[in-house]
């Protein structure tokens, strides 16, 4: 769903900022992006079509055959993208939900985002129904032939060889149709194709200005010591989540006020609940939701399983690589520290947050509130330490919302009451919602039978799980 003003990005932990123009406006010739100024593509209005004697289309709503350029960038580009279906699939109808061509993702979306659109982007088609009557005597193998001709010896509308090095191959799946640039499974395939093209631009040392902002980039993860995208275990328990879950949520009071508090002012609230209840799915549904409302947010899972992912220090360099994402400006304010020699990798908490938050994040020129969603908080190597730092938000200009997830213990409860009295603070239990588990075992349950005996199973596996979603995805089920 887009926003309201229809002129806001995805605003959580991405590995490109948002240079890019805005998906709601068409960027025209004159209006530059990027960090020093230059664009960093076209404008959508320019769109090549294809050249009419390379081969004969089909021109119905599925899409034309063979290979078609949808898109060139206005620069030399850097990247070629090919989309290609799969079977029973089509050219645009393959990636557009609800066969709606304003939903043509390739052509809508893409060229839209930074780095990606420096690249041609392309689809090609083929009769994915070729096992009908009369398609006897065709084969994927004929398509992939035609597809290998196309790459090598296709040419633009001005005749010129498109000379198409190496197609992008991805899995799309079910994840190939999506409602808006805001859509979490568009981000995340945005996302994916953004890393590899940043990647490319970074290693072509020809490249000028792209060069330069995929250096940027680069440097920017080398210097805070970010290995692994942020958005990875968002991903894990993402997926996890049961559709219908966790709607109860929005309309807990004490979770709008702190999403919506009447005065514009620093909060944090924390969520508790005990083991294996569904806190990490819960909070990737909020993460969801933030975005969805086209929010500022930023977010961390700290797993105890992973030792550098329970440190302070990891969490509060996350944290900013994103919110340098999100804010230009931060990101060329925290890439200036690098001539200063600081290693953010092994430098301190308390310099992170000193040379970073306090004197950078906190202090941006961009006034819009931020949300960040901390969970597992009692599996971190000190959680007193983490929310007496963190408390110190209250003196930032800009109103920064924490939201912490984690089981209920004396440490954390009482690390809480010792916060600065003029930092809101609220709490609430996210137990007793058993709805959530009777939706989650309905659909995960595999039984033949009437919808009584489905009912009493799953009644069953409720009561005998006591809210716990690992008992009753486990060892419940090996009584029936």
């Amino acid at each position: 769903r887009r926003p309201k003003d229809g002129s806001r990005q995805p605003r959580f932990g991405r590995d490109i900022p948002q240079f890019g123009p805005s998906p709601s406006s068409s960027p025209s010739p004159s209006s530059s992006t990027g960090i020093e100024g230059d664009r960093l593509g076209p404008s959508p209005s320019t769109r090549p079509s294809s050249d009419p004697d390379s081969r004969k289309q089909t021109e119905t709503d599925l899409g034309p055959l063979g290979l078609n350029v949808i898109f060139t960038p206005k620069k030399s580009q850097e990247v070629d993208i090919v989309f290609i279906h799969g079977l029973g699939g089509s050219s645009r109808k393959t990636w557009s939900k609800n066969g709606d061509p304003e939903l043509f993702w390739p052509l809508k979306f893409l060229p839209l985002e930074p780095y990606i659109c420096l690249s041609r982007i392309f689809t090609f088609g083929y009769n994915a129904n070729f096992r009908a009557a009369g398609n006897v005597s065709t084969s994927v193998l004929d398509f992939a032939k035609d597809l290998l001709f196309d790459l090598k010896f296709a040419k633009d509308d001005q005749k010129k060889d498109l000379d198409i090095g190496k197609a992008l191959d991805a899995d799309h799946h079910n994840v190939c149709k999506y409602d808006s640039p805001q859509d979490p499974n568009y981000v995340a395939v945005k996302n994916a194709l953004q890393s590899l093209v940043a990647k490319i631009i970074s290693a072509n040392e020809s490249s000028n200005n792209s060069s330069l902002v995929g250096n940027n980039l680069v440097s920017l993860r080398s210097l805070l010591g970010i290995i692994e995208l942020p958005d990875t275990d968002y991903i894990f328990f993402r997926d996890q989540w049961s559709q219908g879950t966790c709607n109860w949520l929005l309309d807990e009071k004490g979770y709008l006020q702190w999403l919506r508090p009447p005065t514009p002012e620093s909060s944090l609230f924390w969520l508790s609940g005990g083991a294996a209840v569904g806190k990490s799915v819960i909070s990737s549904f909020i993460i969801n939701n933030l975005v969805e409302k086209g929010l500022c947010c930023q977010y961390f899972f700290i797993r105890f399983s992973d030792r550098r992912k329970r440190s302070l220090s990891l969490l509060l360099r996350s944290i900013a690589y994103q919110v340098a994402l999100s804010k230009p400006s931060v990101w060329r304010k925290i890439l200036q520290l690098k001539d200063q020699g600081i290693d953010f990798d092994t430098a301190t908490p308390r310099t992170i947050w000193e040379r970073i938050f306090k004197a950078i994040v906190f202090n941006s020129e961009e006034d819009e509130p931020m949300y960040w969603l901390i969970d597992g908080l009692d599996e971190a190597d000190d959680p007193r330490a983490m929310i007496r730092l963190l408390s110190e938000i209250s003196g930032s200009s800009i109103p920064v919302r924490i939201l912490f997830a984690s089981r209920q213990t004396s440490e954390i409860a009482t690390s809480f009451r010792k916060i600065p009295p003029q930092l809101g603070f609220d709490s609430m239990s996210i137990e007793g919602h058993e709805e959530d588990l009777s939706r989650y075992i309905q659909q995960e349950l595999a039984l033949s039978g009437d919808d009584e005996f489905r009912a009493s199973v799953s009644e069953t596996i409720v009561k005998d799980s006591q809210n716990n979603f690992l008992v009753s995805a486990g060892g419940t089920l090996s009584n029936f």
